[in-house]
């Protein structure tokens, strides 16, 4: 791949997986307001400075491209039951040439915009090999990466199925403390998604 050549930060949302515990696929997960999930992971990426969003499917893929708004653009992984590793590649290789990726997986519920906003801020300030927004010293799941580290996944991608991203992020990154919870969000009950509503009610979020 070559080097960067576009301006600005792609987001790719990770919305794969299996959703086996929460027993229907998180991206079809419905608000309050009637908005789905992958909708408002969207509107976060777009709204926080991301331009082009992809979304990353697998799992019951064609009931989710049904109530996909829009212009929303998306990738099918047909490797998608190997785990992230291989949806992340899935969508870099869509998206060559960007000067950043912001990683969200669908079920970090909750971050705000202004996050998004901060990580890109200090990311090109610093031009770090990556960046992992935390919430008092705990890795967050969303992540920012560089081109440079995106075509390395893609050649790792190449050669091995599976990868443990989180360590390897962990060792890779510049930690930036964001100031919201919502980066450790990891929805993967019900439970977990009545409990988050709950928060929503409250005004928590």
């Amino acid at each position: 791949m070559a080097a960067a050549t576009r301006t600005g930060t792609a987001g790719i949302i990770l919305a794969a997986g299996a959703s086996r515990r929460m027993g229907i696929a998180k991206p079809l997960l419905q608000l309050p307001d009637g908005r789905r999930l992958l909708e408002v992971q969207f509107d976060t990426l777009r709204s926080g400075g991301c331009s082009p969003v992809l979304v990353v499917l697998g799992y019951q893929w064609e009931r989710v491209v049904r109530v996909l708004p829009a212009g929303v653009r998306w990738v099918f992984n047909p490797a998608w039951e190997r785990g992230r590793f291989s949806s992340v590649t899935a969508g870099l290789r869509v998206l060559p040439g960007f000067q950043g990726y912001v990683l969200l997986p669908v079920d970090t519920v909750g971050v705000a915009p202004a996050t998004v906003a901060r990580v890109l801020k200090f990311a090109g300030e610093r031009l770090p090999l990556a960046v992992r927004p935390t919430w008092q010293g705990a890795s967050g799941k969303m992540m920012w990466i560089s081109p440079r580290l995106a075509r390395m996944l893609i050649r790792l991608g190449r050669l091995r199925d599976e990868f443990r991203l989180d360590h390897f992020f962990d060792r890779v990154s510049a930690r930036l403390e964001a100031g919201d919870p919502a980066v450790l969000n990891n929805i993967n009950t019900p439970a977990d998604w009545r409990h988050y509503l709950a928060e929503i009610a409250s005004g928590i979020h």
